[in-house]
């Protein structure tokens, strides 16, 4: 197995994917490494990840570009197995000009594995720096298999794989990582070659230098007439935390995600949902979360197999529903599933309850900023110190009055789990509300000066008698931080 590392790359940085071994009687599986260059990265003796060693100096110009050494994978019985690794350290230009006005390079291309197995995920890293004397606006980064024997990226030999997210405007000098994966093509003995480029900037006077170098990736070779391992993606072990929740309170949704084929997997997405007829996946039916996830092993590997959790609002209506969990592999790779009949999880009966009658049930609706109007994104930005105010709609959609109370803003990490965080920022009084009534209310904000990004809501604490407690909080929307103009 061959890897490419860039020169400089920090001690303790990954290299790859963790590497997977099955056992046949399902022992755990420890990690090492051995060989003339073994001393120089480091493996996580459970995990099998391999990294960069402590105090090791990747310098391409030292002569040192290549370092040989083994992995093996012990059961702790007897039972043991290795693999020869090859790293290449590749080359930076490590003296490079200033360039007037901002300019934009992709640099540090590399891949998990350069020779995977036919029909297999692997990971592609870069990293996009702006080399220029000022700074860069927003911008795309895009990745692309180039097909045939080319060794350049243009509109006529590539194929479109990925567009990276929005990468942020860069200061001169800073740089930001990338990272997104692919898998290679389902026949063996075939090469590509595979590249990002970061699309040019305002004010850029050289758009030359915005691709990264190309790197060759081979399939290796099969015997005659032996099939592909695909994976085969399945769910299992799904459970709610509350099977009688209140009308639009919060609870939790976990499944495992397994892959049960012989072959790895690529991305996958992973997508909550529910129906009221139980019958799944049905046009009808409502997404209600949809989330991505890393890689699976092959069948009984380290790695083949992941829980996963969210929170889910229940319906605004009372009545019985029907949640299930489906897994698919995104859309962007060439690899396929040998079976996509078995994606969904069997559904679980959720019975959805109205609130008391006779009790208030406060709702919180509608989180804004003051004087703000958000961009296309449905994102507001706030400037650094920029002092700021939030407003929201308390309702109480019970049947009894509710005493005041206090409305508290806070921001977190979470879109739909504010105190998850517990990072208070602001907070006013709520007057008492009778049934069917609301306030809208507004609280001054504490000045924010780091971190560029967080999700902001609100949460109304429970007056006396509130039966229904679950739904008190808004669900957040994102507040960007920027620089002043």
């Amino acid at each position: 197995m061959a890897l490419d590392v860039a020169e400089n790359t920090a001690a303790g940085t990954d290299i790859g994917t963790a590497f997977t071994a099955t056992d046949p009687e399902d022992d755990g599986i420890s990690w090492s490494l051995g060989g003339t260059d073994a001393a120089s990265f480091a493996i996580g003796s459970s995990t099998g990840q391999l990294s960069v060693g402590a105090g090791t100096a990747l310098d391409y110009e030292s002569g040192k570009t290549s370092y040989a050494f083994t992995v093996a994978a012990s059961d702790g019985k007897g039972g043991t197995d290795e693999v020869s690794v090859t790293v290449n350290v590749t080359d930076l230009d490590d003296e490079v000009p200033i360039t007037t006005g901002p300019d934009l390079v992709v640099e540090s291309a590399r891949v998990s594995d350069s020779t995977p197995e036919p029909g297999q995920y692997f990971d592609f890293h870069a990293t996009i720096r702006n080399r220029g004397d000022e700074p860069s606006a927003a911008t795309t980064f895009r990745y692309y298999q180039v097909q045939g024997h080319e060794d350049t990226i243009s509109y006529e030999n590539t194929k479109y794989l990925l567009v990276y997210p929005t990468v942020e405007g860069l200061e001169p000098g800073e740089s930001v990582p990338v990272r997104t994966g692919a898998t290679s093509t389902v026949s063996p003995s075939v090469y590509y070659h595979y590249g990002g480029c970061v699309d040019a900037v305002a004010g850029e006077t050289d758009t030359e230098n915005n691709c990264s170098a190309l790197l060759k990736v081979t399939t290796e070779p099969t015997e005659p007439g032996q099939p592909v391992p695909l994976p085969d993606l399945v769910v299992d072990s799904l459970s709610v935390s509350d099977s009688t929740p209140y009308r639009e309170e919060v609870f939790t949704v976990t499944a495992t995600i397994r892959n049960q084929g012989p072959g790895k997997s690529g991305l996958v997405d992973v997508y909550f949902l529910y129906s009221d007829d139980n019958v799944i996946w049905q046009g009808d039916d409502t997404k209600v979360k949809g989330i991505g996830m890393s890689p699976f092993g092959s069948a009984g590997s380290l790695g083949s197999s992941g829980s996963l959790s969210t929170w889910v609002t229940a319906p605004s209506s009372a009545g019985l529903y029907w949640y299930y969990v489906c897994v698919e592999m995104k859309q962007t790779q060439n690899l396929k599933e040998s079976d996509t009949s078995n994606n969904c999880s069997d559904p679980v009966a959720v019975a959805v309850q109205a609130a008391p009658l006779g009790k208030p049930d406060l709702v919180v609706e509608s989180p804004t900023v003051v004087g703000k109007t958000p961009n296309e994104y449905g994102h507001y930005m706030i400037k650094k110190g920029e002092a700021f105010s939030m407003q929201a709609t308390v309702r109480n959609q019970g049947t009894g009055s509710a005493a005041a109370t206090t409305l508290r803003f806070y921001r977190s990490a979470y879109k739909d789990n504010l105190r998850r965080y517990m990072d208070e920022r602001g907070s006013a009084t709520v007057g008492g509300l009778s049934a069917s009534g609301s306030e809208v209310v507004t609280a001054d904000l504490y000045r924010w000066y780091r971190t560029p990004s967080y999700y902001y809501g609100a949460c109304v604490d429970s007056p006396a008698d509130e039966a229904v407690t679950g739904n008190n909080c808004s669900p957040g929307i994102p507040l960007i931080l920027v620089d002043d103009e």
